[in-house]
């Protein structure tokens, strides 16, 4: 399996905590995701789209699998799908304290 170590750096050479994959043919998708990006950028996540050849063999699936979800996918390795990857982005990003799930959120 491709190391996301050896595949995936920020413009400065340095090494994302993670990274969000979206589909860049879908018009929503890129503009979320452009949206997004300078926001993960500050929490050293990164964005790239699905459509990349190297995101196949770097989650370990078939291409006809990937554009099925966006994907979030952790420095270890761990990588989830649609929901659980928004999940998982809103965590790692720091945003998951201001959801429903957060004690201070009102019920």
């Amino acid at each position: 399996m491709i190391s996301l170590v050896d595949v995936y750096t920020d413009r400065k050479s340095r090494h994302a905590r993670g990274w969000l994959f979206f589909d860049a043919d879908c018009k929503f998708c890129t503009r979320i995701a452009r949206w997004l990006a300078p926001i993960l950028a500050r929490r050293n996540l990164g964005v790239a789209p699905l459509q990349d050849p190297r995101v196949s063999a770097l989650l370990g699936l078939p291409h006809h699998e990937l554009l099925r979800e966006m994907r979030f996918l952790h420095c270890d390795g761990r990588h989830f799908g649609g929901a659980d990857a928004a999940i998982e982005l809103a965590k790692e990003s720091g945003g998951a304290g201001h959801s429903c799930g957060s004690p201070e959120c009102p019920a």
